[in-house]
């Protein structure tokens, strides 16, 4: 009978390699007559699982971010009430790499900008929402998928510096305390940035930052 192997966890390809023991390497080898695409093909999810699995976990992502952004909501509220939140209108925009220069150059660039002002006008979960604005750019042909919150934009490389430059400059007016840089291992990104001729950190615009690492 077939080991039920986790093609999630690629506990298959452990098989395979004899990370489970190897005797378990040489009973799956043989079972699949040392053919190991054929042995892929049979724990590898099909283009029409992998999509189903995307549209679930998408899902339960879209009901936590509801959750998270209304949390941040009634968090952001008592702190105004209590005086503890500094009154600068202050911008937050969100900035993620996919690709790196030595890995065949950037091959996604995910923007986001949140403007905590408009928590104040919705206030319903699902409303508040639209307070984050999302946008996508593509560098790849082969990053056919789209954009799941918002629109994706298909440009060249040669273009990230004027697409960061002005994303950041459409999120800038009159009564903008400055731009807060939000990202997860933010270093990384704006080492990417430098490295594209554009200094992100010493962007005029930037007040402060915030790394979720």
């Amino acid at each position: 009978m077939r080991t039920p192997y986790s093609s999630a966890s690629h506990t298959y390809k452990r098989a395979w390699y004899g990370s489970r023991g190897w005797r378990e390497a040489r009973r799956v080898r043989a079972e699949f007559s040392n053919d190991r695409e054929a042995y892929w093909n049979a724990y590898r999810p099909s283009a029409k699982e992998l999509d189903v699995i995307l549209s679930e976990s998408m899902k339960a992502f879209r009901v936590l971010r509801a959750s998270l952004i209304q949390q941040a909501l009634e968090t952001l509220l008592s702190a105004l009430a209590s005086g503890d939140c500094p009154p600068e209108n202050y911008k937050f925009v969100a900035i993620d790499f996919e690709g790196t220069m030595g890995d065949g150059g950037v091959k996604e660039v995910g923007l986001a900008a949140f403007d905590p002002k408009h928590l104040f006008e919705r206030r319903s979960p699902s409303a508040t929402n639209l307070a984050v604005e999302g946008q996508h750019y593509a560098f790849s042909r082969n990053r056919s998928r789209g954009f799941l919150f918002g629109e994706t934009v298909r440009t060249t490389t040669n273009a990230l510096p004027r697409v960061v430059q002005e994303y950041f400059d459409s999120h800038l007016n009159d009564d903008s305390g400055g731009v807060i840089l939000v990202g997860h291992s933010l270093g990384a990104d704006t080492l990417q940035m430098d490295n594209y001729g554009v200094p992100v950190e010493s962007l005029p615009a930037i007040v402060g930052t915030v790394d979720t690492t």
